[in-house]
């Protein structure tokens, strides 16, 4: 935590002289970040405040999780804890003005506590209907009164151009039915890894 911490502030104050530059947001993905749950607690609890209180930059650093919302308990825990760390960085999250969690369902079920915590959810949408994820729409009336909503992300493929376009074709469907927006990893379009 304590090296992650130095190594944003670092970033920040090499940033801070240059308002183009200057770093408002750090992402936490993965892997995936609940697995450190302690961890990740800390950090959302911490690197708000770094750019206020020791860079004089007036704005807090947002801190966005990326999540799959699949860890059920803390350390792989069968049964819950009295303790239970995963639960505390939801709730968290959830009341924070400063972190934002977006869950972005794999192939295993979500928990729902990550769905009541979600600021965002991301669905990857692929060239076929078989390659979606399957999105209950009680998930929908759910989220969709959120600060981001819901985004649709077209799943890339470096070899099949044609897939692509498919896979975009079918997000911006989806988007206009589900409400929502369309959310592509422009680095891939400029061919930068």
């Amino acid at each position: 935590v304590q090296e992650v911490y130095e190594y944003v502030g670092d970033l920040i104050e090499q940033s801070s002289n240059d308002k183009a530059k200057r770093i408002r947001m750090v992402v936490i993905t993965g892997g995936e970040p609940f697995e450190q749950a302690e961890a990740l607690g800390e950090l959302c609890v911490k690197l708000p405040y770094l750019s206020h209180k020791e860079h004089g930059v007036t704005d807090y650093l947002q801190v966005c999780i990326e999540t799959s919302g699949t860890v059920p308990y803390a350390d792989g825990m069968e049964e819950p804890s009295s303790d239970n760390t995963v639960q505390s960085v939801l709730m968290h999250t959830h009341s924070s003005e400063y972190c934002f969690l977006t869950v972005s369902p794999k192939h295993k079920p979500v928990l729902l506590e990550y769905l009541f915590a979600a600021s965002q959810l991301k669905f990857l949408v692929g060239h076929k209907p078989e390659l979606d994820i399957e999105i209950p729409t009680e998930v929908f009336k759910h989220i969709s009164g959120r600060t981001e909503g819901i985004c649709f992300q077209p799943i890339w493929d470096d070899n099949n151009p044609e897939n692509n376009k498919l896979a975009i074709q079918r997000a911006i469907k989806k988007a206009c039915i589900y409400g929502g927006t369309v959310s592509t990893q422009t680095h891939k379009f400029l061919g930068i890894r």
